[in-house]
């Protein structure tokens, strides 16, 4: 009896860490460029400061067609608060399909208002919107 109970919680803490770690993904961000959907996600979500943040980005149109021939290029800055990388854009590279793009930022270097922008060069046309973040200091 005793080793019955211990197995089941045993199952049950698999269950849970199981669940845990697939709810630990952070949060998609949207936004529509032009005529694209777009979705983000950083890794950390949100950034840290201290550390540099990957970006993953799916655009589609509204007929779920991904793009072709475009560019998408990001930069992060401070508003208000000018730093010699402030107008660097880094070119996101394709992902594993048509419509992902993959990015890595620079160090979040401190606490405050950060914007995160995304600028889309597509057959002539360039869409961008940007997303808000508030990062707090380490403890």
């Amino acid at each position: 009896m005793y080793s019955d109970n211990l197995l089941k919680i045993c199952i049950l803490l698999i269950f849970i860490v199981l669940f845990l770690s697939g709810c630990s993904g952070g949060e998609e961000k949207n936004a529509v460029l032009g005529p694209y959907q777009m979705v983000m996600l950083s890794d950390p979500s949100p950034p840290k400061v201290g550390f540099d943040a990957s970006f993953n980005v799916k655009l589609k149109d509204e007929g779920r067609t991904p793009p072709k021939a475009c560019q998408l290029r990001f930069r992060h800055y401070m508003p208000g608060m000018a730093m010699s990388h402030d107008e660097d854009y880094g070119l996101m590279t394709a992902g594993k399909r048509l419509g992902e793009f993959v990015g890595r930022s620079r160090q979040f270097s401190m606490g405050g208002d950060w914007v995160v922008e995304f600028v889309l060069d597509c057959q002539g046309d360039r869409y961008s919107h940007a997303f808000n973040y508030s990062l707090e200091w380490p403890e």
